[in-house]
């Protein structure tokens, strides 16, 4: 897949996630309040996007000298930086106590910074994989296993919920997506997948009030979503590239995928900043404009320090 195109998918997946995130945190009492429920899709496809770029990545560069390391960086850094300054504003009586210790490191002063934790985790199970493994197909095996296991673990224990298992399976099917290298696409493909979607998520609605229905059928129609889009995209790209990667709607969203990880750890933030503010559509509007705006600095600020270490350093 371009990689532009997979940025543009990005950036639709996490309009998704924080759009969810406003409807079920702040707009209780609209009448589309009930659309935080799809937020789990945007989340699912976030991940798949993620697993699909580690393993194109890996498949052209392997394991790169500080590859961990760098990812760390990319993913972990950031996110301490966001934990601290939230903690600064919005809880400083926290400073001296052993809750800011958790907030800091595991992100337990925002609702959905889990995910963060979560795929430095996949990152280092993915190296030990393929580590194990000559062969990218029975690593790929081992990484599915591991995954099942720990969605039956979270089934029996049932510490945490579905949207953090279907995420974890968006991040595998997306290293499957990258192994098998789908170029091409067929219409009997994508109504096979869109055709999945809809009945895995009628059965979600339907059969939310049991929970181990919720949780597969959660799982089977975010991972059957994740490839609906995908074939998608690559319809787009193969019959109309030249119009399609020329739209405004496109550029936008290749605009919001480049900062989509600066937006996803601060959207919550910013949300509790403007969550006083009278006016439900014209929060909508600020709340989308003051986090891409402060994801587009952040994202800038962060690269043009990681730039100039790394300059230093080589000197």
């Amino acid at each position: 897949m371009n990689i532009k195109l997979s940025t543009s998918l990005k950036g639709f997946a996490i309009l998704i996630v924080i759009f969810s995130h406003y409807y079920r945190y702040i707009a209780v009492t609209s009448l589309l309040h009930p659309l935080y429920h799809f937020g789990f899709l945007g989340a699912a496809l976030f991940a798949f996007l993620s697993g699909y770029g580690v393993f194109m990545s890996y498949s052209r560069k392997g394991f790169y000298k500080g590859w961990f390391v760098k990812k760390i960086i990319k993913v972990y850094i950031p996110f301490l930086i966001v934990n601290l300054l939230a903690e600064l504003y919005f809880y400083p009586e926290r400073l001296s106590g052993d809750r800011f210790i958790s907030d800091f490191l595991l992100g337990t002063n925002d609702l959905v910074l889990w995910y963060v934790p979560f795929i430095l985790i996949f990152y280092f199970i993915f190296f030990i994989s393929f580590k194990l493994f000559k062969d990218d197909r029975q690593s790929i095996f081992f990484l599915t296993l591991v995954y099942v296991i720990y969605v039956i673990v979270c089934e029996f224990s049932q510490v945490v919920g579905s949207p953090w298992y279907t995420s974890v399976g968006g991040l595998v099917l997306g290293v499957w997506f990258g192994h098998l290298n789908i170029k091409t696409y067929s219409i009997k493909m994508g109504l096979s997948y869109l055709g999945l979607t809809i009945v895995f998520m009628v059965l979600n609605l339907k059969l939310r009030e049991i929970s181990l229905m919720k949780d597969w059928t959660t799982i089977f129609a975010a991972l059957a979503f994740c490839g609906l889009l995908f074939v998608i995209s690559l319809f787009l790209f193969n019959n109309i590239k030249h119009l399609f990667l020329s739209t405004y709607i496109f550029e936008s969203l290749v605009f919001i995928g480049n900062v989509s990880y600066w937006i996803y750890i601060t959207h919550i933030k910013v949300l509790n900043l403007i969550s006083g503010l009278s006016g439900m559509h014209g929060i909508l509007i600020l709340f989308f404009v003051i986090t891409v705006v402060e994801s587009y600095i952040l994202n800038s600020l962060f690269n043009y320090l990681e730039s100039n270490l790394r300059i230093k350093k080589n000197d």
